[in-house]
């Protein structure tokens, strides 16, 4: 609901790190070590949202990040620091714009189902279509070399 609407302009952010970290069996890292690997990902979100700051203003719109990851530690550590709440979604004069120090993120919290390690590989392709299509609703993207 929030991809469609026009009170958001959405920025998309994929980062792909690749098939190893869903099998890799390494203890995890904590989220400040995480978000400081993909730093410029973020610098790069919150540079575009700068940039457009006045557009945001003239168009009444809370400008949030779609973030697509093969890895849900990013996921998740960026939505325990970023998480888009529904406070602001609530939010009838958008509060939440003039807050353009945080990023406004929303990103599925559960692993990937992945289509080469299920049993309902249908189920995977299908999850991973509606995703591509969600990414596809942004206005801007932002996408790693891997992706």
């Amino acid at each position: 609901m929030i991809l469609l609407s026009p009170s958001f302009f959405l920025i998309g952010l994929q980062i792909r790190v690749g098939d190893q970290t869903r099998i890799s069996t390494q203890v995890s890292s904590n989220e400040t070590t995480i978000l400081k690997k993909f730093e410029n990902f973020f610098t790069c979100s919150q540079q575009i949202i700068n940039i457009n700051k006045k557009l945001y203003h003239e168009t009444n719109q809370i400008p949030i990040i779609f973030l697509l990851s093969d890895d849900i530690e990013i996921r998740q550590a960026a939505l325990k620091r970023w998480k888009f709440s529904f406070e602001c979604f609530q939010s009838v004069e958008n509060k939440c714009q003039s807050n353009n120090r945080n990023l406004n993120i929303l990103a599925n919290s559960n692993p990937v189902f992945h289509i080469s390690y299920t049993n309902d590989r249908i189920l995977a392709f299908q999850l991973g279509i509606f995703d591509n299509f969600l990414f596809s609703l942004c206005e801007q993207h932002i996408i790693s070399t891997f992706s």
